[in-house]
Order: structure tokens, then C-alpha cells, then sequence
């Protein structure tokens, strides 16, 4: 048989092979079908050699060929299915503060109740998701961030397992795993970061059974990357500029607070607080709700917008402090510096 016939035969046994596996990669039967077909006829002319030496060494080269190829297009697969894993979308909250980036195939929402907290997971909505971020106050003076965690803990159903400090993107932040009452084996991953004093917990649940479960351990390991992306930014900030303390205010006088804040804050509340009043929320008289970002309110002494916790008539005392807060971000505030009289 001509040697160019023999070439050519083992050229084309090679060359559908070749197409065949591509074929199969690119998702393409039409290709598929070409290389199965010159395969065949390259493996029909070698036997028509009558040469077994040639045939068996055709066959060997076929069925390298046919490795080196698989091997290539699977490597090519899973380096594109790696990468796709590390493709995430970004969600950020501008009303909380805060951003992280999430798997693509998830969902994240701005709650529909508390447009500062977020829901998030496969298929979440505004209502409802695997997991999410909430807003759970500011830390004290003095008050550390594990402390704050563990009296939030204790109020959550059956409180938490552990507490465990750590850094996380530049934070500070503590890790709790709460047991969940439920007819399956549950638990809640609860992580609280923070800024500025400011608290945020980012959590997910999940039933503790992987092997009956595989996709809560999958939605778990998704989180614990989610965890590493979480960054609280800087929202802006109010300046309370007067009253700056020691000041002696008088029922019935016109006294003007002022402040300065950017233009960003279109809004503020003003409210009076005594300092070191054993349960302060009990006392929380609003002077003004919503006052346009002016930088000045005239208020009269004793006039106030809302009564809480039947609060009529501002009682004498050497300890208030005045508090302004961008209406729709009360965790954005100042306090004066110092305290002052009603009298």
C-alpha cells in the first residue's frame, strides 16, 4: 500500500479523535459526528495496509492522543469552572452602611421592613433568605465588641455556643454559633463586625446533618467566603456645635442648637437625653422630627414634638445632653460634648 496512503489514514484516525473529544468539550455533534467519521475511515485504510506492525502502531498513537487530548480539555474545564467560582456579584447597602460580594447564582435584598438590613441566599427576596445582615446597635462607652455580642446572644432564643474574637477584612468581629429550635438539627453562623462603634451581625442557618443536607454545607461554605468580604463604610457624620455644655437653659427660652453635617443628611431628629440615667430609654423627649439639614434649630424651651413614656413637662436637672441624628440613618448621631442645665 502507498506509504502516503498509510500517513494519510493515520492523520485522519488521529485527526477524529482529536474532533471527537473537542466535540464533546465544545458541545458540538457536528463535530463530533467529522471526527467519528474520519476516524473510521483512518482505521479502515490501516487495516487495508495489511500491516499489523503499522496498524498496532497507528492504535498506540490513537490511544495516546486520545489521553493527552482528554486531559487537556478537562484541566480546561475545571480551571473555568474554578474561576467561575470566584466570579461574585457586589451588594451595597448605602442606607446601612456596609458591603460584600456574594456567589452570582444568589440573590441579596435590601430588606423590605429595614432598608438598612439584607437578606441573602439562593432564591432570597426583600422577605425572606438563607441568611442576612442586621443592623443590632452601637457599643457603649467602654463596652467591648464581645460583651455586646454576648448580651445580644443571650436574648436569642436558646443563646449562643461560643463567642470567638477576630480580625476579619481589617475588623473587629466575633464569631457565634447559636443552636436553633427546630425538627432537624440546626444552627445559626452568626458573625458581628465593627466600626466606629457601630454593629452589624451577618448570619446564615443551616441544618447541622451535611450528609442528608449536602447543599446547607454547600450554602454554608459559600458564607464562610461571603464573611471575608464583609466591610463596613463610613457613613457621614453630624458635628453637634451647640449646646456644648455648661450652659443654663431656662423653661420657656428661645435657645438655638446648631450642628453641621453634609449635604448628603437631607434630615435630622433632635432629642434631649439625661446623662447617666440608669434606663435613659425612658427618657427620650423629641424636640423636632424630620427638620430640614440647615444647621440651626430655635427651639423653645419646654415645647416638644413627642412625649415618650409619658414625659409632659422636662424635668429640672444639671445632666441633659442634646442628640441630633440624620432622620433616615438614627445610627449616624452626635451628642454635645457636654452636659447642661433645664431649669
Amino acid at each position: 500500500m502507498n506509504i502516503k496512503i498509510i500517513i494519510l489514514s493515520i492523520f485522519a484516525a488521529l485527526f477524529g479523535v482529536f474532533m471527537f473529544i473537542y466535540g464533546g468539550y465544545d458541545d458540538s455533534p457536528g463535530g463530533q459526528l467529522m471526527g467519528l467519521i474520519a476516524f473510521i475511515i483512518g482505521i479502515v485504510g490501516l487495516i487495508k495496509s495489511k500491516k499489523k506492525i503499522i496498524l498496532g502502531t497507528a492504535i498506540i498513537l490513537v490511544i495516546a492522543e486520545a489521553g493527552v487530548v482528554f486531559n487537556f480539555f478537562n484541566n480546561k474545564i475545571q480551571t473555568i469552572n474554578e474561576s467561575d467560582d470566584h466570579i461574585n456579584s457586589t451588594y451595597i447597602n448605602k442606607e446601612g452602611g456596609y458591603s460584600f460580594e456574594y456567589p452570582k447564582e444568589w440573590n441579596a435584598e435590601a430588606n423590605k421592613y429595614n432598608p438598612k438590613n439584607a437578606l441573602f441566599g439562593p432564591g432570597a427576596t426583600n422577605e425572606s433568605g438563607y441568611g442576612g445582615v442586621e443592623f443590632i446597635g452601637t457599643l457603649s462607652s467602654g463596652q467591648s465588641l464581645k460583651d455586646f455580642v454576648k448580651e445580644f446572644n443571650s436574648r436569642v432564643e436558646s443563646g449562643s455556643v461560643s463567642e470567638t474574637e477576630a480580625e476579619i477584612n481589617e475588623q473587629n468581629a466575633v464569631i457565634s454559633i447559636l443552636p436553633k429550635a427546630s425538627m432537624e438539627p440546626t444552627e445559626i453562623k452568626s458573625v458581628s463586625f465593627e466600626k466606629n462603634g457601630r454593629v452589624f451581625n451577618m448570619y446564615l442557618m443551616y441544618k447541622t446533618d451535611f450528609a442528608k443536607y449536602p447543599e446547607d454545607k454547600q450554602r454554608l461554605d459559600a458564607f464562610n467566603k461571603i464573611i471575608s468580604t464583609f466591610k463596613i463604610f463610613d457613613l457621614p457624620s453630624i458635628k453637634v456645635l451647640s449646646p456644648k455644655g455648661g450652659e443654663s437653659w431656662a423653661k420657656g427660652q428661645k435657645v438655638k442648637i446648631t450642628w453641621s453635617a453634609p449635604d448628603s443628611v437631607e434630615s435630622v431628629n433632635i432629642r434631649l437625653e439625661i446623662s447617666g440615667n440608669p434606663d435613659s430609654q425612658n427618657f427620650n423627649a423629641a424636640i423636632v422630627s424630620n427638620t430640614l439639614n440647615t444647621g440651626s434649630y430655635e427651639w423653645t424651651v419646654q415645647e416638644l414634638y413627642a412625649e415618650v413614656w409619658g414625659i409632659t413637662d422636662l424635668p429640672a436637672s444639671e445632666k441633659y445632653l442634646v442628640i441630633i441624628e440624620d432622620s433616615k440613618e438614627n445610627s449616624v448621631y452626635d451628642k454635645s460634648d457636654g452636659v447642661f442645665g433645664i431649669h
